[in-house]
């Protein structure tokens, strides 16, 4: 898993690109993003095999886990996390 260290507050975009393995050439209908703890907020966007969010907020010295989790036109789920750190 990934480790993101940022300012607390802070906006900054993070993609995931997914590989066409993963896939198999369906189509990704949803993308939902999450932390643990809650306390970031995300502006999500995406494109083919592409998910992305604005992911902003964090208080100082937090760790959270960040979760993407993408639905797939075959009703597969796939679940990629990532750690967020913010700074001191």
């Amino acid at each position: 898993m990934r480790l993101v260290t940022t300012s607390p507050g802070a906006t900054f975009d993070y993609s995931i690109h997914w590989p066409r393995a993963a896939l198999l050439g369906v189509p990704i209908v949803e993308s939902d993003w999450v932390s643990v703890p809650e306390g970031l907020s995300f502006d999500p966007f995406a494109e083919e095999r592409c998910t992305a969010a604005r992911i902003s907020g964090g208080e100082a010295g937090a760790r959270y886990r960040v979760l993407n989790r993408v639905t797939l036109a075959d009703d597969r789920t796939l679940i990629r996390a990532l750690e967020l750190e913010a700074g001191r």
